[in-house]
């Protein structure tokens, strides 16, 4: 008898411990806020003087090489970078409905990729940018992988927009 209360005991025990945890990160964001009003949040968290651009559909294909990883595994997406060629500034924001690892890597992968490319000419020409490339970060919140290639400040203020927006009442 004392031993199956015991048993019981633990049982019970690991039952709670996996209730928790079914409450991963995943519910704790929403599913719905557009790709449009998370870059729109971003852009008012950090304006740039000069504007942003959206990079069109095929930028995916041309400049990641995880693009069908990509575009196999997103409902949407956006890439937006600064306007000005002196400024590094650059976000982008993927609503996942598939592999949630795919698209990170790929993201991952590009940031990587581009932030090395940027490095020697910004050395040689503005090295003041230079910082963004090593604050360069990918972030998942729930179902949304987000990068941003941002000054620590402008880091944090792009992610809390993102996460005052995403994050479940």
């Amino acid at each position: 008898m004392k031993r199956s209360k015991v048993l019981l005991s633990i049982s019970l025990m690991l039952a709670a411990i996996f209730a928790i945890s079914a409450c991963g990160s995943d519910s704790q964001y929403k599913d719905d806020v557009s790709i449009d009003a998370l870059s729109n949040a971003i852009i008012n968290a950090v304006p740039e003087e000069n504007g942003y651009t959206t990079m069109g559909n095929d930028y995916i294909s041309l400049e990641f090489s995880g693009a069908t990883d990509i575009t196999e595994n997103t409902s949407a997406y956006c890439v937006v970078a600064s306007t000005t060629s002196s400024n590094v500034n650059e976000f982008g924001v993927f609503h996942v409905n598939g592999d949630k690892t795919k698209v990170k890597d790929a993201v991952q992968s590009y940031v990587d990729q581009q932030t090395g490319k940027l490095r020697s000419m910004l050395e040689m020409y503005s090295a003041d940018e230079l910082s963004k490339l090593d604050e360069a970060k990918v972030t998942v919140y729930g179902n949304y992988v987000i990068y941003t290639i941002f000054s620590k400040d402008q880091t944090d203020l792009a992610l809390k927009a993102v996460s005052d927006l995403l994050t479940a009442e």
